[in-house]
């Protein structure tokens, strides 16, 4: 996933980006290292791109020659090989797809859902034995999270989510912010989470990646090497340390590694 992440109030991260990267053996996706988040920025003023975004007709640049295409297929691994003139695809890539950014809804679906109907309760109540085809989902979910701390703590969250059930991922980068987990597992402590390595501030969470994204990718659910996991969290630097004038020297990459947390799937 690649998220622009621009952040108003600190100039060296006028342009802000994440790129998350995930292990091809998805079932280990909980292991250290598995999923890299990778941090890259700019200042507002740099050598790449304006302050101002550019006019609609610069936004069309003219199509690539042929030259140009072959030259790009030498460079890139990714762009697919030809065979005969016809183009192969290459295995394990995902549909590409766009991240529409939106506010999270008020609690309306939320209370349609935790308040069911009276009468489908009434009718588990008075019922001998209940056949659960014969009931709404909702219902269901009533029952079932009275069961175990575990089914109660995923009604919870699945009652979040239903402001918006189609969401794969959640932003907030403000103090005491914390990721919206499916599993009853306690998110990460300060203690645990690694200080900056630049600036020693504590990092802090900025976004997670939900579980939905699963289905929208097309994951096989019973592919036992698939990727599956219940959410990625990502922590990061509060000051956006970077390798401008603005920050502190920083020998390396231009791309900061910060701080992953990755919830396992739930069984």
């Amino acid at each position: 996933m690649q998220v622009y992440a621009p952040i108003d109030n600190l100039s060296q991260a006028f342009h802000r980006s994440f790129f998350v990267f995930i292990s091809p053996e998805g079932n280990r996706l909980s292991e250290p290292g598995a999923v890299r988040a990778l941090r890259c920025q700019l200042p507002s003023k740099n050598p790449y791109y304006g302050f101002h975004p550019p006019l609609p007709s610069e936004n069309n640049p003219p199509p690539l020659t042929e030259e140009q295409i072959n030259h790009i297929r030498l460079r890139d691994p990714w762009w697919p090989a030809q065979s005969n003139g016809i183009e192969s695809p290459l295995p394990l890539l995902f549909p590409e797809q766009e991240v529409v950014v939106e506010a999270e809804p008020d609690d309306e679906k939320v209370n349609s859902i935790l308040q069911p109907p009276a009468g489908d309760l009434q009718i588990v109540k008075n019922a001998e034995s209940v056949d659960e085809s014969e009931l709404p989902g909702e219902v269901l979910d009533v029952l079932e999270a009275a069961t175990t701390p575990a089914q109660s703590h995923f009604a919870a969250f699945s009652a979040r989510i239903a402001r918006e059930p189609a969401q794969v991922l959640r932003y907030c980068f403000e103090e005491g912010a914390s990721p919206l987990c499916p599993g009853p597992e306690p998110v990460p402590s300060t203690r645990s989470i690694p200080p900056c390595e630049i600036c020693g501030a504590q990092r802090r969470f900025e976004f997670q990646i939900m579980p939905q994204l699963l289905n929208h990718l097309g994951i096989d659910a019973e592919d036992e090497s698939g990727p599956d996991f219940g959410t990625i969290a990502v922590y990061s630097c509060p000051n956006s340390c970077c390798q401008s004038e603005s920050c502190p020297p920083h020998p390396g990459s231009v791309y900061i590694d910060e701080w992953v947390w990755v919830q396992p799937p739930i069984r």
